[in-house]
Parts: C-alpha cells; structure tokens; sequence
C-alpha cells in the first residue's frame, strides 16, 4: 500500500497522488474484464471513499483529483456523476479508495 493512513489538512499533496493512483487502479480493473473488441464508452459514477484527519472537509476536493485523471486518460468519455464520502477507516489502511461504473461499448 503506498499511500496510507488519514488525509492531512496541510498535506493535500499526498492526497492528490493516491486519488490519482486509486482512479488509475480502479480503470485498470475495469480495463482487465472486457473482451475482445470491447472499450469502455464512458464513466457513468465514481465514487471517491476517503481517510481524513478530524476537521478535513476537503474530501470534495480529493474528488476532483480522480476526476481530473480520469479526463486526462479518457477524455469526455470520463466525465461522470460523482460521490466523495469521508470514511473512518479502508482496507489495508488506504487512504483513498475509487469505485467506478463503467459502460461498454
């Protein structure tokens, strides 16, 4: 696990890596069940679960992070509804963690 443990209000840096990690693991995941001939057509919903230090209300802003990576890699077909929502804790001590809905074409 790379990025770990609570989002910091002065470190939103860390936060930016591992939304951006989190989005690009969740893609690779959608990426790895399509067949052959498949691509994914768009993004319908991410939604962005995130660790933060008591007072955080950012968890938005963290969002945003994700979707920027996902426009970048798939341009208007990564634009998409979205949910952040603060957690208290993810598996493995993550400090972001990505679910997205895709449709195929």
């Amino acid at each position: 696990m790379q990025f770990t443990g609570p989002v910091r209000r002065d470190d939103i840096g860390a936060a930016r890596a591992a939304a951006r990690l989190a989005c690009a693991n969740a893609l690779r995941a959608v990426e790895a069940t399509l067949d052959g001939g498949e691509a994914i057509a768009s993004i319908l919903t991410m939604t962005v679960y995130v660790v933060a230090e008591t007072g955080f209300t950012e968890h938005s802003k963290v969002a945003d992070f994700a979707s920027e990576f996902l426009r970048e890699e798939l341009e208007d077909r990564g634009l998409c509804s979205r949910c952040a929502i603060g957690v208290a804790n993810l598996p493995g001590g993550a400090m972001v963690e990505i679910q997205i809905v895709a449709s195929v074409a």
